[in-house]
């Protein structure tokens, strides 16, 4: 008896992982053991958003599936049409329910099926927590799914510190709980009313202090309003002490941050790993806060991903023992001199994600101290401004980057004022900025992806910078979808052909944005002549 490679379980999931629907799909026709052999992992997410599986014959075919559905997405799209006589397919794991808007009959629905799934271990809910049912009905639901460790609530509406606080020891048992609670007030209800009492307020913050250590090790969290973040939030990351992972995707007191970084000073989390500060409605935060919550995690071990930063010197660093991987900074706060020091200072030794994209600006000056001092870097993104306005030092140009083993980098090089109007081998301070940068990273030779965000011509033979990035022969993937301006041609095409023997992956801009006066030009001849040599290339 023959004996085929999917037959062997742990082969025909490490196969199927890499192929999508449209590929399972077709599998499935070849023959009757290739039916049976991809069936199972055909259906084991079932995305509603695939209108097709919504029709009859799609809801008949689910039907005979059932047993092999693991995942559902988009639940909130099959819930109207479906049968009264479905029932949840047995080895449901994951379920995502995320509608735009939400009733009272609709979330009543919603809770009495997901309690007929025990076998879930993932849910993902959006619901309106201001009526008591469904706040009743949920918390009914949480306590009847014992397999149950992640758990994702949406509410759009403002909800109350009571409910809150009961969600929240609910939920105590689980390993992932998010909560984006926002701060919409429904129409017809009282909780502004409610939760102005400093009554409501004590009651839930006694039940917070009553409550015993929770089993949580990720938590992302955003509370409706500022006055319940000392009462809730506080006293739930004191009772985390296996946390790894932490979201505050939305503070509404800028004192938050403070109370945060005491409980971190408080106590050890020694587990900490992901760090994340969200945006922060109240606007008066200062860079000296945010540095002491860097600080306040400077004995925690592991991860970081940062939006912004800011310079140090060589005299700032000291060796530490603990640090983060990962810690990320949105936009809108604050991320000064102060708050970059006591990143480098603290997590230089650990830092291996480095994240600034949202940031509006960066000064060039700026990221190059920090890609000089975090050397155990592998991942970066970050916005570069240059420009007039921009504080400039000769000595960056002789600063090399220590990160040499960054494989991911994002790279948006815009430039401003004066600067706009710079061409390559100037010898203006812009170009000198610029070929330092394509210097620095032409040394980066586990690069394996890039991206290049940038309006100006930059990767061209000759008129650009091209020749300066020889040294990236890993390369994988160059991503060009943002750089608008920027005209490749054969010579570009040979020049990657002969100096990135490991690009198989390229994007092109084709964008509506383009510039009326590259509207004739075409990709066509760069694509032709690098299938020529690579028809394995996916250039798209």
């Amino acid at each position: 008896m023959k004996i085929s490679v999917f037959d062997i379980p742990l082969l025909k999931d490490t196969v199927t992982q890499y192929l999508s629907p449209q590929d399972l799909s077709h599998c499935v026709l070849v023959s009757r053991s290739w039916f049976d052999w991809f069936t199972p992992p055909l259906w084991r997410t079932v995305d509603y958003n695939n209108c097709k599986l919504i029709s009859p014959e799609g809801l008949a075919a689910l039907t005979r599936h059932q047993d092999f559905v693991q995942t559902i997405l988009a639940f909130h799209k099959y819930l109207p049409c479906r049968p009264v006589s479905h029932k949840p397919p047995r080895s449901l794991q994951t379920l995502e329910h995320s509608p735009s808007w939400t009733t009272l009959d609709g979330d009543l629905t919603l809770l009495n099926l997901v309690k007929a799934m025990p076998t879930l271990k993932s849910l993902t809910l959006t619901l309106t927590l201001s009526n008591e049912e469904v706040h009743k009905r949920l918390i009914d639901t949480l306590f009847s799914l014992p397999r149950l460790h992640k758990f994702d609530l949406t509410c759009h509406y403002k909800t109350s510190s009571n409910t809150i606080q009961q969600v929240i020891r609910a939920c105590s048992r689980f390993e992932c709980l998010r909560l984006s609670l926002g701060g919409m007030m429904p129409t017809g209800t009282c909780l502004d009313d409610c939760d102005n009492d400093p009554e409501q307020y004590n009651i839930a913050k006694r039940a917070m202090d009553q409550m015993p250590d929770t089993q949580i090790r990720e938590l992302s969290i955003c509370l409706s309003h500022a006055k319940q973040e000392p009462i809730l939030l506080i006293p739930l990351l004191e009772r985390c002490p296996l946390l790894t992972k932490l979201d505050l995707e939305w503070l509404r007191d800028r004192r938050t941050l403070g109370w945060v970084a005491e409980v971190l000073e408080r106590q050890s989390f020694s587990q900490l790993k992901h760090v994340r500060l969200g945006a922060l409605e109240d606007h008066g935060a200062k860079d000296e806060e945010i540095a002491g919550l860097i600080n306040a995690l400077r004995l925690v071990r592991s991860n970081l991903m940062v939006r912004s930063c800011n310079s140090y010197s060589d005299h700032d660093h000291v060796s530490m023992k603990g640090g983060l991987e990962t810690f990320e900074v949105e936009a809108i706060l604050p991320f000064e001199k102060q708050s970059v020091q006591s990143l480098i200072r603290c997590h230089a030794a650990t830092l291996t994600v480095l994240d600034l994209m949202s940031l509006r600006q960066l000064k060039c000056q700026l990221f190059v101290d920090l890609m000089g001092s975090l050397p155990k870097l592998r991942t970066v993104m970050a916005p570069v401004w240059l420009g007039h306005t921009q504080d400039t030092d000769a000595s960056a140009f002789e600063t090399p980057w220590k990160c040499v083993g960054i494989r991911d980098l994002e790279l948006g090089l815009q430039l401003t004022g004066d600067a706009s109007d710079h061409q390559a081998g100037s010898g203006s301070l812009t170009d000198q900025y610029i070929r330092y940068m394509f210097t620095q990273i032409g040394r980066l030779t586990e690069l394996e992806e890039w991206k290049l965000v940038s309006w100006t011509e930059l990767i061209n033979v000759g008129v650009g910078y091209l020749d300066l990035l020889a040294g990236l022969k890993r390369l994988k993937c160059l991503d060009l979808r943002r750089c608008p301006n920027n005209r490749l041609d054969v010579k570009e095409a040979e020049w990657m052909l002969e100096h990135w023997t490991s690009l198989i992956h390229l994007f092109l801009y084709r964008g509506r944005k383009r510039p009326a006066r590259y509207i004739d030009m075409s990709h066509d001849h760069v694509k032709k002549t690098l299938l020529s040599k690579r028809p394995w290339m996916r250039i798209e």
